[in-house]
């Protein structure tokens, strides 16, 4: 549990910060039958998010989802590619490794089977002119990889004040809200999605 003092200061929605994405879906009454979805981000504690990687800024996000994109068609490059933490420095990527033993141990296997060049071409479709592999210490307390959804995400002001919100909940009671998806906003692959309230699950985005 994240301890937080009483004057904690709490943080305004932001799309590239905020630790939770919620995803609305509303009867629209202009439409009889149709859906209309509305996106929503989570106040958070800023103790909270000094706890993760600050979140990718609009246009890094994009550029790392289209590069996550390409290598998805291919298993062990995605499965190692989509855990790794990007930051950009004028055109050159460096990518981040999380200090996971199982991380490092899938290193050879994509080397071997992949070699480091077809993720070097992916990149340079993606605008990258280089690619480099970093690490941090064990010991340094934002590890890239890190988020929400890696740990108890229920312990979060943010997760749990959406639930407390009167609107939302009474918006579900009378129907006109059909369902509150919830995802974890720092993770940006298809893994991201974490609980559902008022409907069913539905497939990650």
């Amino acid at each position: 549990m994240i301890r937080k003092s009483i004057k904690a200061r709490v943080l305004p929605p932001d799309p590239n910060r905020s630790l939770f994405k919620f995803k609305l879906s509303w009867l629209d009454p202009s439409q009889p039958g149709q859906i209309k979805i509305q996106t929503w981000y989570s106040y958070d504690y800023d103790s909270e998010r000094q706890v993760f990687p600050c979140g990718l800024d609009k246009e890094l996000r994009s550029e790392w989802k289209q590069l996550l994109a390409l290598c998805y068609k291919h298993t062990e490059l995605y499965d190692f590619v989509k855990w790794l933490r990007p930051y950009k420095k004028e055109q050159r990527l460096d990518l981040y490794l999380p200090n996971w033993p199982e991380l490092s141990a899938m290193i050879p296997l994509v080397e071997n089977k992949y070699g480091w060049q077809l993720l070097e071409a992916y990149g340079h479709s993606c605008g990258f002119e280089s690619l480099s592999f970093q690490t941090v210490s064990r010991s340094y307390p934002r590890q890239p990889g890190h988020s929400p959804g890696r740990v108890d995400f229920r312990q979060f002001y943010g997760y749990g004040y959406f639930q407390r919100n009167n609107f939302i909940v009474s918006s579900l009671a009378s129907g006109r809200l059909i369902k509150v998806d919830i995802y974890d906003n720092l993770m940006y692959h298809s893994d991201n999605f974490l609980h559902s309230l008022g409907s069913i699950q539905p497939e990650n985005r």
